[in-house]
């Protein structure tokens, strides 16, 4: 009875281990023969299947092997600009047919229940059969799944096998590749990268590498999920290329991400703050400019804080291979040079308060030792010269503002309220202008109460007052002559007046009745009839002074047309023998610190051309990139 039972229990035990043994030795026997049984191991698929007649053709009727793969994304690694490289983490995936791997359910009846559809191979099997030789273009490093990654050796691989032979490969990968960058926009740039899988050492007439079809090549790339750091990924391109080289053609799949950047941190941290940069600059001029120590602080503080900003900006860049400037770096770079401009341009102004101090300086000492009446007594023939040249329209008539500027460029230490009240004293009629008979009768006056003062013993004839002799020639004329307006000596009791007009006896009674019987004696007619003389064809061509101090000085037609430079010349020799300066002297006074006096008024051109120059730059600079408007449409398709 009881070795009834022992028996009984026994085979119940051996068929217990039977039933779990079952699945495995069904899977084993499942595809273990297709393993062991693998043939021509380096030979691909389509070539062994031939050989081995497995497709049911001829020996060689297949061409080629079609391998297609696919990269999917687990999250992007974020651009290194200096490096110019960029990556991804992900996994590797590749399909391709082996017929020698081929199998069918039925050949195992008793199994056909259990056995899975598609069976995987373990690490060693998967050495056992073909594989593609996959490599990868322009790539830095390539990282498999390893203990550094939290990973076992050999994890992260898989390998499966479908009835009909397909062939699922994959495997975790971290890449990491070179991207050739092109910052010339920056910070509206736009950066092509490619990841390029190719086949080492299997050409294209054994075996094609294509993606897969119907399918992203670069798979998730558009998911939220992989938003990199002041990047949007926004595009997406994939093609199939072959490339010829000596050892023969090779097959290449090739996917293109379009990486673009967002501009706000370099539009806040350097475009932003380089343009208040330069308006801070520009304030300056709005400060006096006898404050030199503030203009001078704000404009070294504004150069100091752009040139920071253009080193920081060119840190975070790799260094140029050509000549080539980045938009935002140039704009940098000219508002660096804007603050430079406004800083020099504050020092030429102060430098220019200096020489104008100092130009101060010498005229006070010139006209300590010399009378400005003293100086013109000097001067009246040169000055009558001046403003015949001046009279462009030879009307004979000389206004007060062309008065003074005559004055003022001969003496420039005249002052002006004497200046003109020494010409309204002689503008009997108020209109603020003067023949200029009347105006050498004044400098005769002039001339006469400067040689009391300056002369004690002179010619009888020089102590007399002045009047004004005209003398015409008109059948002279008609010959080419050219009539003369002479300045004479002549009794004071006979000087032409306003109030009580004589004849002059210098006249030529016969040539007056003859040529020019409508004149009379008074000195109103003789003004009327010299402008009577300029208002025609043959107007005045040459006036003789004789001045008090001064020999008679005639002015010809050969005498140079610019009296001004020979009248500034002997202004300057004057000076220099009254005051006994040297050649340095003459050089800073009358060239130098005029120009240098002049550098003062800069910040009046300065306040309006300034903004206008830097305002013409940024809005050319800015339709260079379309205001941005077009890299503000590409970021709204990206992906983050």
């Amino acid at each position: 009875m009881f070795a009834k039972v022992r028996t009984a229990t026994a085979s119940l035990s051996r068929l217990r281990s039977l039933l779990l043994l079952t699945p495995a030795l069904c899977e084993i026997q499942q595809y273990q023969h297709l393993i062991d049984g693998y043939q021509l191991l380096k030979t691909h698929p389509a070539a062994a299947a031939a050989q081995l007649k497995l497709d049911g053709g001829e020996c060689g009727a297949a061409e080629h092997t079609d391998v297609t793969m696919q990269i999917y994304v687990d999250r992007f690694h974020p651009l290194d600009q200096n490096a110019k490289t960029w990556g991804l983490d992900g996994f590797v995936r590749a399909w391709w047919t082996d017929l020698r791997l081929r199998y069918r359910r039925e050949d195992n009846a008793t199994c056909a229940s259990m056995v899975p559809e598609d069976f995987h191979l373990s690490r060693d099997e998967t050495r056992r059969i073909w594989r593609p030789d996959l490599y990868w273009e322009d790539v830095v490093d390539v990282k498999l799944p390893a203990l550094e990654m939290g990973y076992t050796d050999g994890a992260g691989e898989m390998m499966s096998v479908s009835p009909d032979g397909t062939v699922f490969w994959s495997r975790q990968a971290r890449f990491t590749l070179s991207c050739q960058m092109d910052m010339a926009l920056l910070p509206f740039d736009s950066q092509q990268c490619s990841h390029m899988a190719g086949l080492y050492s299997q050409k294209a007439d054994h075996v094609q590498l294509r993606w897969k079809p119907e399918a992203e090549a670069i798979a998730n790339w558009y998911s939220r999920s992989n938003c990199i750091s002041g990047w949007v990924v926004t595009a997406h391109a994939q093609e199939d290329v072959v490339q010829s080289f000596s050892s023969g053609n090779y097959t290449y799949a090739k996917a293109t991400l379009t990486f673009t950047r967002q501009p706000r941190s370099f539009l806040l941290n350097y475009f932003m703050q380089s343009a208040v940069m330069v308006i801070i600059s520009w304030l300056g001029f709005l400060i006096d400019p006898e404050a030199t120590p503030a203009r001078v602080a704000l404009g070294i503080i504004t150069v100091m804080v752009v040139l920071q900003n253009y080193i920081a900006l060119s840190s975070e860049l790799p260094a140029p291979d050509d000549d080539h400037w980045t938009w935002l770096g140039y704009f940098v770079l000219v508002s660096f040079m804007f603050n430079v401009l406004a800083f020099v341009e504050q020092v030429l102004v102060s430098f220019g308060l200096q020489g104008k101090k100092w130009l101060d300086k010498q005229r006070l000492e010139i006209e300590s030792l010399r009378n400005w009446k003293d100086a013109l007594h000097g001067q009246t023939g040169a000055l009558m010269k001046l403003f015949y040249e001046w009279d462009k329209n030879k009307d004979g008539v000389i206004s007060k503002k062309e008065f003074r500027r005559g004055v003022k460029m001969l003496i420039p230490t005249a002052p002006l309220p004497e200046v003109n009240a020494m010409f309204d004293n002689y503008d009997v009629d108020k209109t603020d202008s003067i023949s200029l008979t009347e105006m050498a009768s004044m400098l005769a006056d002039v001339s006469k109460a400067g040689r009391k003062v300056s002369v004690s013993a002179e010619a009888p004839e020089t102590r007399q007052a002045v009047a004004v002799r005209v003398q015409t020639a008109r059948d002279a004329e008609a010959e080419g002559d050219v009539p003369q307006l002479h300045v004479t000596a002549q009794p004071k009791s006979e000087r032409l007046s306003r109030a009580s007009p004589t004849q002059s006896p210098g006249l030529s009674r016969d040539t007056r009745g003859s040529k020019d019987s409508a004149r009379v004696s008074t000195r109103e007619d003789t003004s009327h009839a010299v402008l009577a003389q300029t208002r025609s064809k043959s107007i005045f061509r040459q006036v003789n002074l004789a001045a008090s101090v001064t020999a008679h000085l005639a002015l010809s037609t050969k005498q140079p047309a610019n009296t001004s430079i020979a009248l500034r010349r002997e202004m300057r020799t004057l000076t220099k023998a009254e005051l006994e300066k040297d050649n340095l002297w003459m050089l800073k006074t009358y060239f130098t610190f005029p120009c240098v006096a002049w550098l003062r008024h800069l910040d009046h051109i300065s306040r309006l051309l300034f903004p206008v120059a830097y305002t013409v730059f940024v809005v050319a600079h800015l339709s260079q990139v379309n205001f941005g408007r077009d890299h503000a449409e590409r970021l709204l398709h990206g992906n983050c």
